[in-house]
């Protein structure tokens, strides 16, 4: 046929009938759900912050420990994790847990991580904010 296209040996016309036909196939009842509440849902997750102990990284905890997150703060300063963990328990309904971290050095991270691999099957939602950095010469 002159001025049709033709793609893989199907006309465009039958390109499109089998498209719509294809879409009108498909039970959407089955398809995930991708609202945003579903999306965005912590409800019953487990999160790990670290330098949760304030700033940027106690926010995230709160808003976490606000819609039903299970969270571990993680930093060196013991005293600032408690009273984050203390106030962040009172407004549930979440919790919030602390464990003493020194995040400057490998074995420090894999300590970290050994402890939480102790209380926990798998976490869901993972929070880099610890203020260490590392870095080299270019040259090196």
């Amino acid at each position: 046929m002159e001025g049709m296209c033709t793609i893989s040996g199907f006309s465009t016309a039958k390109s499109t009938q089998m498209h719509w036909y294809l879409l009108s196939s498909i039970n959407y009842y089955h398809l995930a759900d991708l609202s945003i509440p579903a999306l965005y849902n912590v409800q019953g997750k487990t999160a790990v912050i670290t330098g949760g102990g304030s700033g940027i990284g106690a926010m995230f905890a709160s808003a976490y420990v606000q819609n039903g997150a299970k969270v571990y703060i993680a930093s060196r300063k013991e005293k600032q994790l408690k009273e984050v963990s203390e106030a962040l328990n009172k407004i549930g309904p979440g919790s919030c847990h602390y464990v003493v971290a020194d995040l400057s050095s490998k074995a420090g991270c894999d300590a970290l991580a050994d402890n939480i691999k102790q209380k926990e099957s798998k976490i869901h939602i993972l929070v880099n904010n610890s203020g260490a950095t590392w870095g080299a010469p270019f040259d090196k």
